[in-house]
């Protein structure tokens, strides 16, 4: 394994090319190490496990990808101790989930309702279905995304979650993200409280 600088003419490079080299970030330096190739057959373990590293990424690309959804875990992982992207942080919350439920539900998009209220949609990380995932899901809200407590919790019903609140008063900007089992389910959204329903809430 070798230290180098400008790894294929860029600042820093990660993969392989053509089953020969591999380049990688190791400890904050660019490295690269002659491509390994696995041996042996791999096992139904590592088929399901990459299976379900594969699910994740799509779920990522093709339904994390209105104007709400990355920005809100980009916001929570500036909020790291441990320098990291929106991405990696719903990556790594998702394999945390789905130790315990492959079809661990995350939510894809929030808007504020009528009355202060909140919706939340949700969907299955399995493979993009519709949110269908048992037990309860905590809202955190607060007026900083820095300071968030506990404001309710309630069952995922149709693939979404209201919550009635009222939180505030219309035109209050909250933050808000949800949790399960220490687990965050949805970045940290900024969201305008309202008295009236968007014209595109009913998704």
């Amino acid at each position: 394994m070798s230290t180098v600088i400008a790894p294929l003419l860029s600042f820093s490079a990660s993969g392989s090319i053509a089953d020969t080299l591999t380049s990688f970030v190791y400890k904050g330096s660019n490295v690269m190490r002659a491509y390994a190739k696995p041996s042996g057959a791999p096992t139904n373990t590592q088929l399901t496990h990459r299976a379900l590293v594969a699910s994740i990424v799509s779920v990522w690309r093709h339904s994390f990808t209105n104007i709400h959804a990355r920005p809100a875990w980009n916001t929570s992982a500036s909020l790291c101790k441990t320098p990291m992207s929106g991405y990696n942080l719903f990556f790594l919350n998702a394999m945390l989930a789905s130790k315990t439920n492959p079809d661990a539900s995350f939510c894809w998009h929030a808007v504020p309702r009528a009355n202060r209220s909140l919706h939340f949609w949700f969907l299955n990380i399995s493979d993009g279905s519709t949110g269908n995932e048992t037990g309860t899901f905590d809202l955190l809200i607060g007026d900083s995304p820095k300071v968030l407590t506990l404001a309710d919790s309630q069952a995922i019903d149709g693939g979404a979650i209201d919550y009635a609140g009222p939180f505030g008063i219309a035109g209050d900007v909250k933050f808000c993200s949800i949790r399960k089992d220490g687990i965050t389910r949805h970045g940290i959204q900024r969201l305008v409280m309202s008295d009236t329903d968007p014209p595109d809430w009913d998704y």
